[in-house]
């Protein structure tokens, strides 16, 4: 935003910037990071806490009342195709045999839900 904001956005020095914080981004990510391979010494291991912070920052959380005596609730993140890893270890925390699709042809979306009655 700083670059923006002071117009280096114009400049061929800054759009290098700008390409390079670009390509550093997730969606242009080609490996699995550490933390998310359970045999690594940095691997992260999910629980509820992990889990929220992640939903929180890729995840949205939905509620459906459309229907007249109950509501269905769900739980969708979505990941660049190389977090697949990831997505299913939430998944299977879940125990859900929820399915983990292709978004797009990068993107992956875990959708989690249920019924209350």
């Amino acid at each position: 935003m700083d670059l923006i904001k002071n117009k280096e956005h114009l400049t061929l020095v800054g759009l290098d910037k700008l390409t390079k914080i670009s390509t550093g981004m997730n969606s242009y990510r080609l490996y699995i990071p550490n933390y998310a391979i359970q045999d690594k010494f940095e691997y992260v291991p999910l629980n509820g806490y992990y889990i929220n912070g992640f939903i929180a920052g890729d995840g949205c959380l939905a509620l459906n009342t459309k229907y007249k005596n109950f509501a269905k609730m769900s739980i969708q993140i979505s990941q660049h195709k190389n977090n697949k890893g990831l997505l299913f270890s939430i998944a299977n925390y879940f125990k859900s045999s929820n399915k983990i699709y292709f978004h797009d042809i990068n993107s992956i979306q875990l959708t989690l839900s249920g019924i209350k009655f």
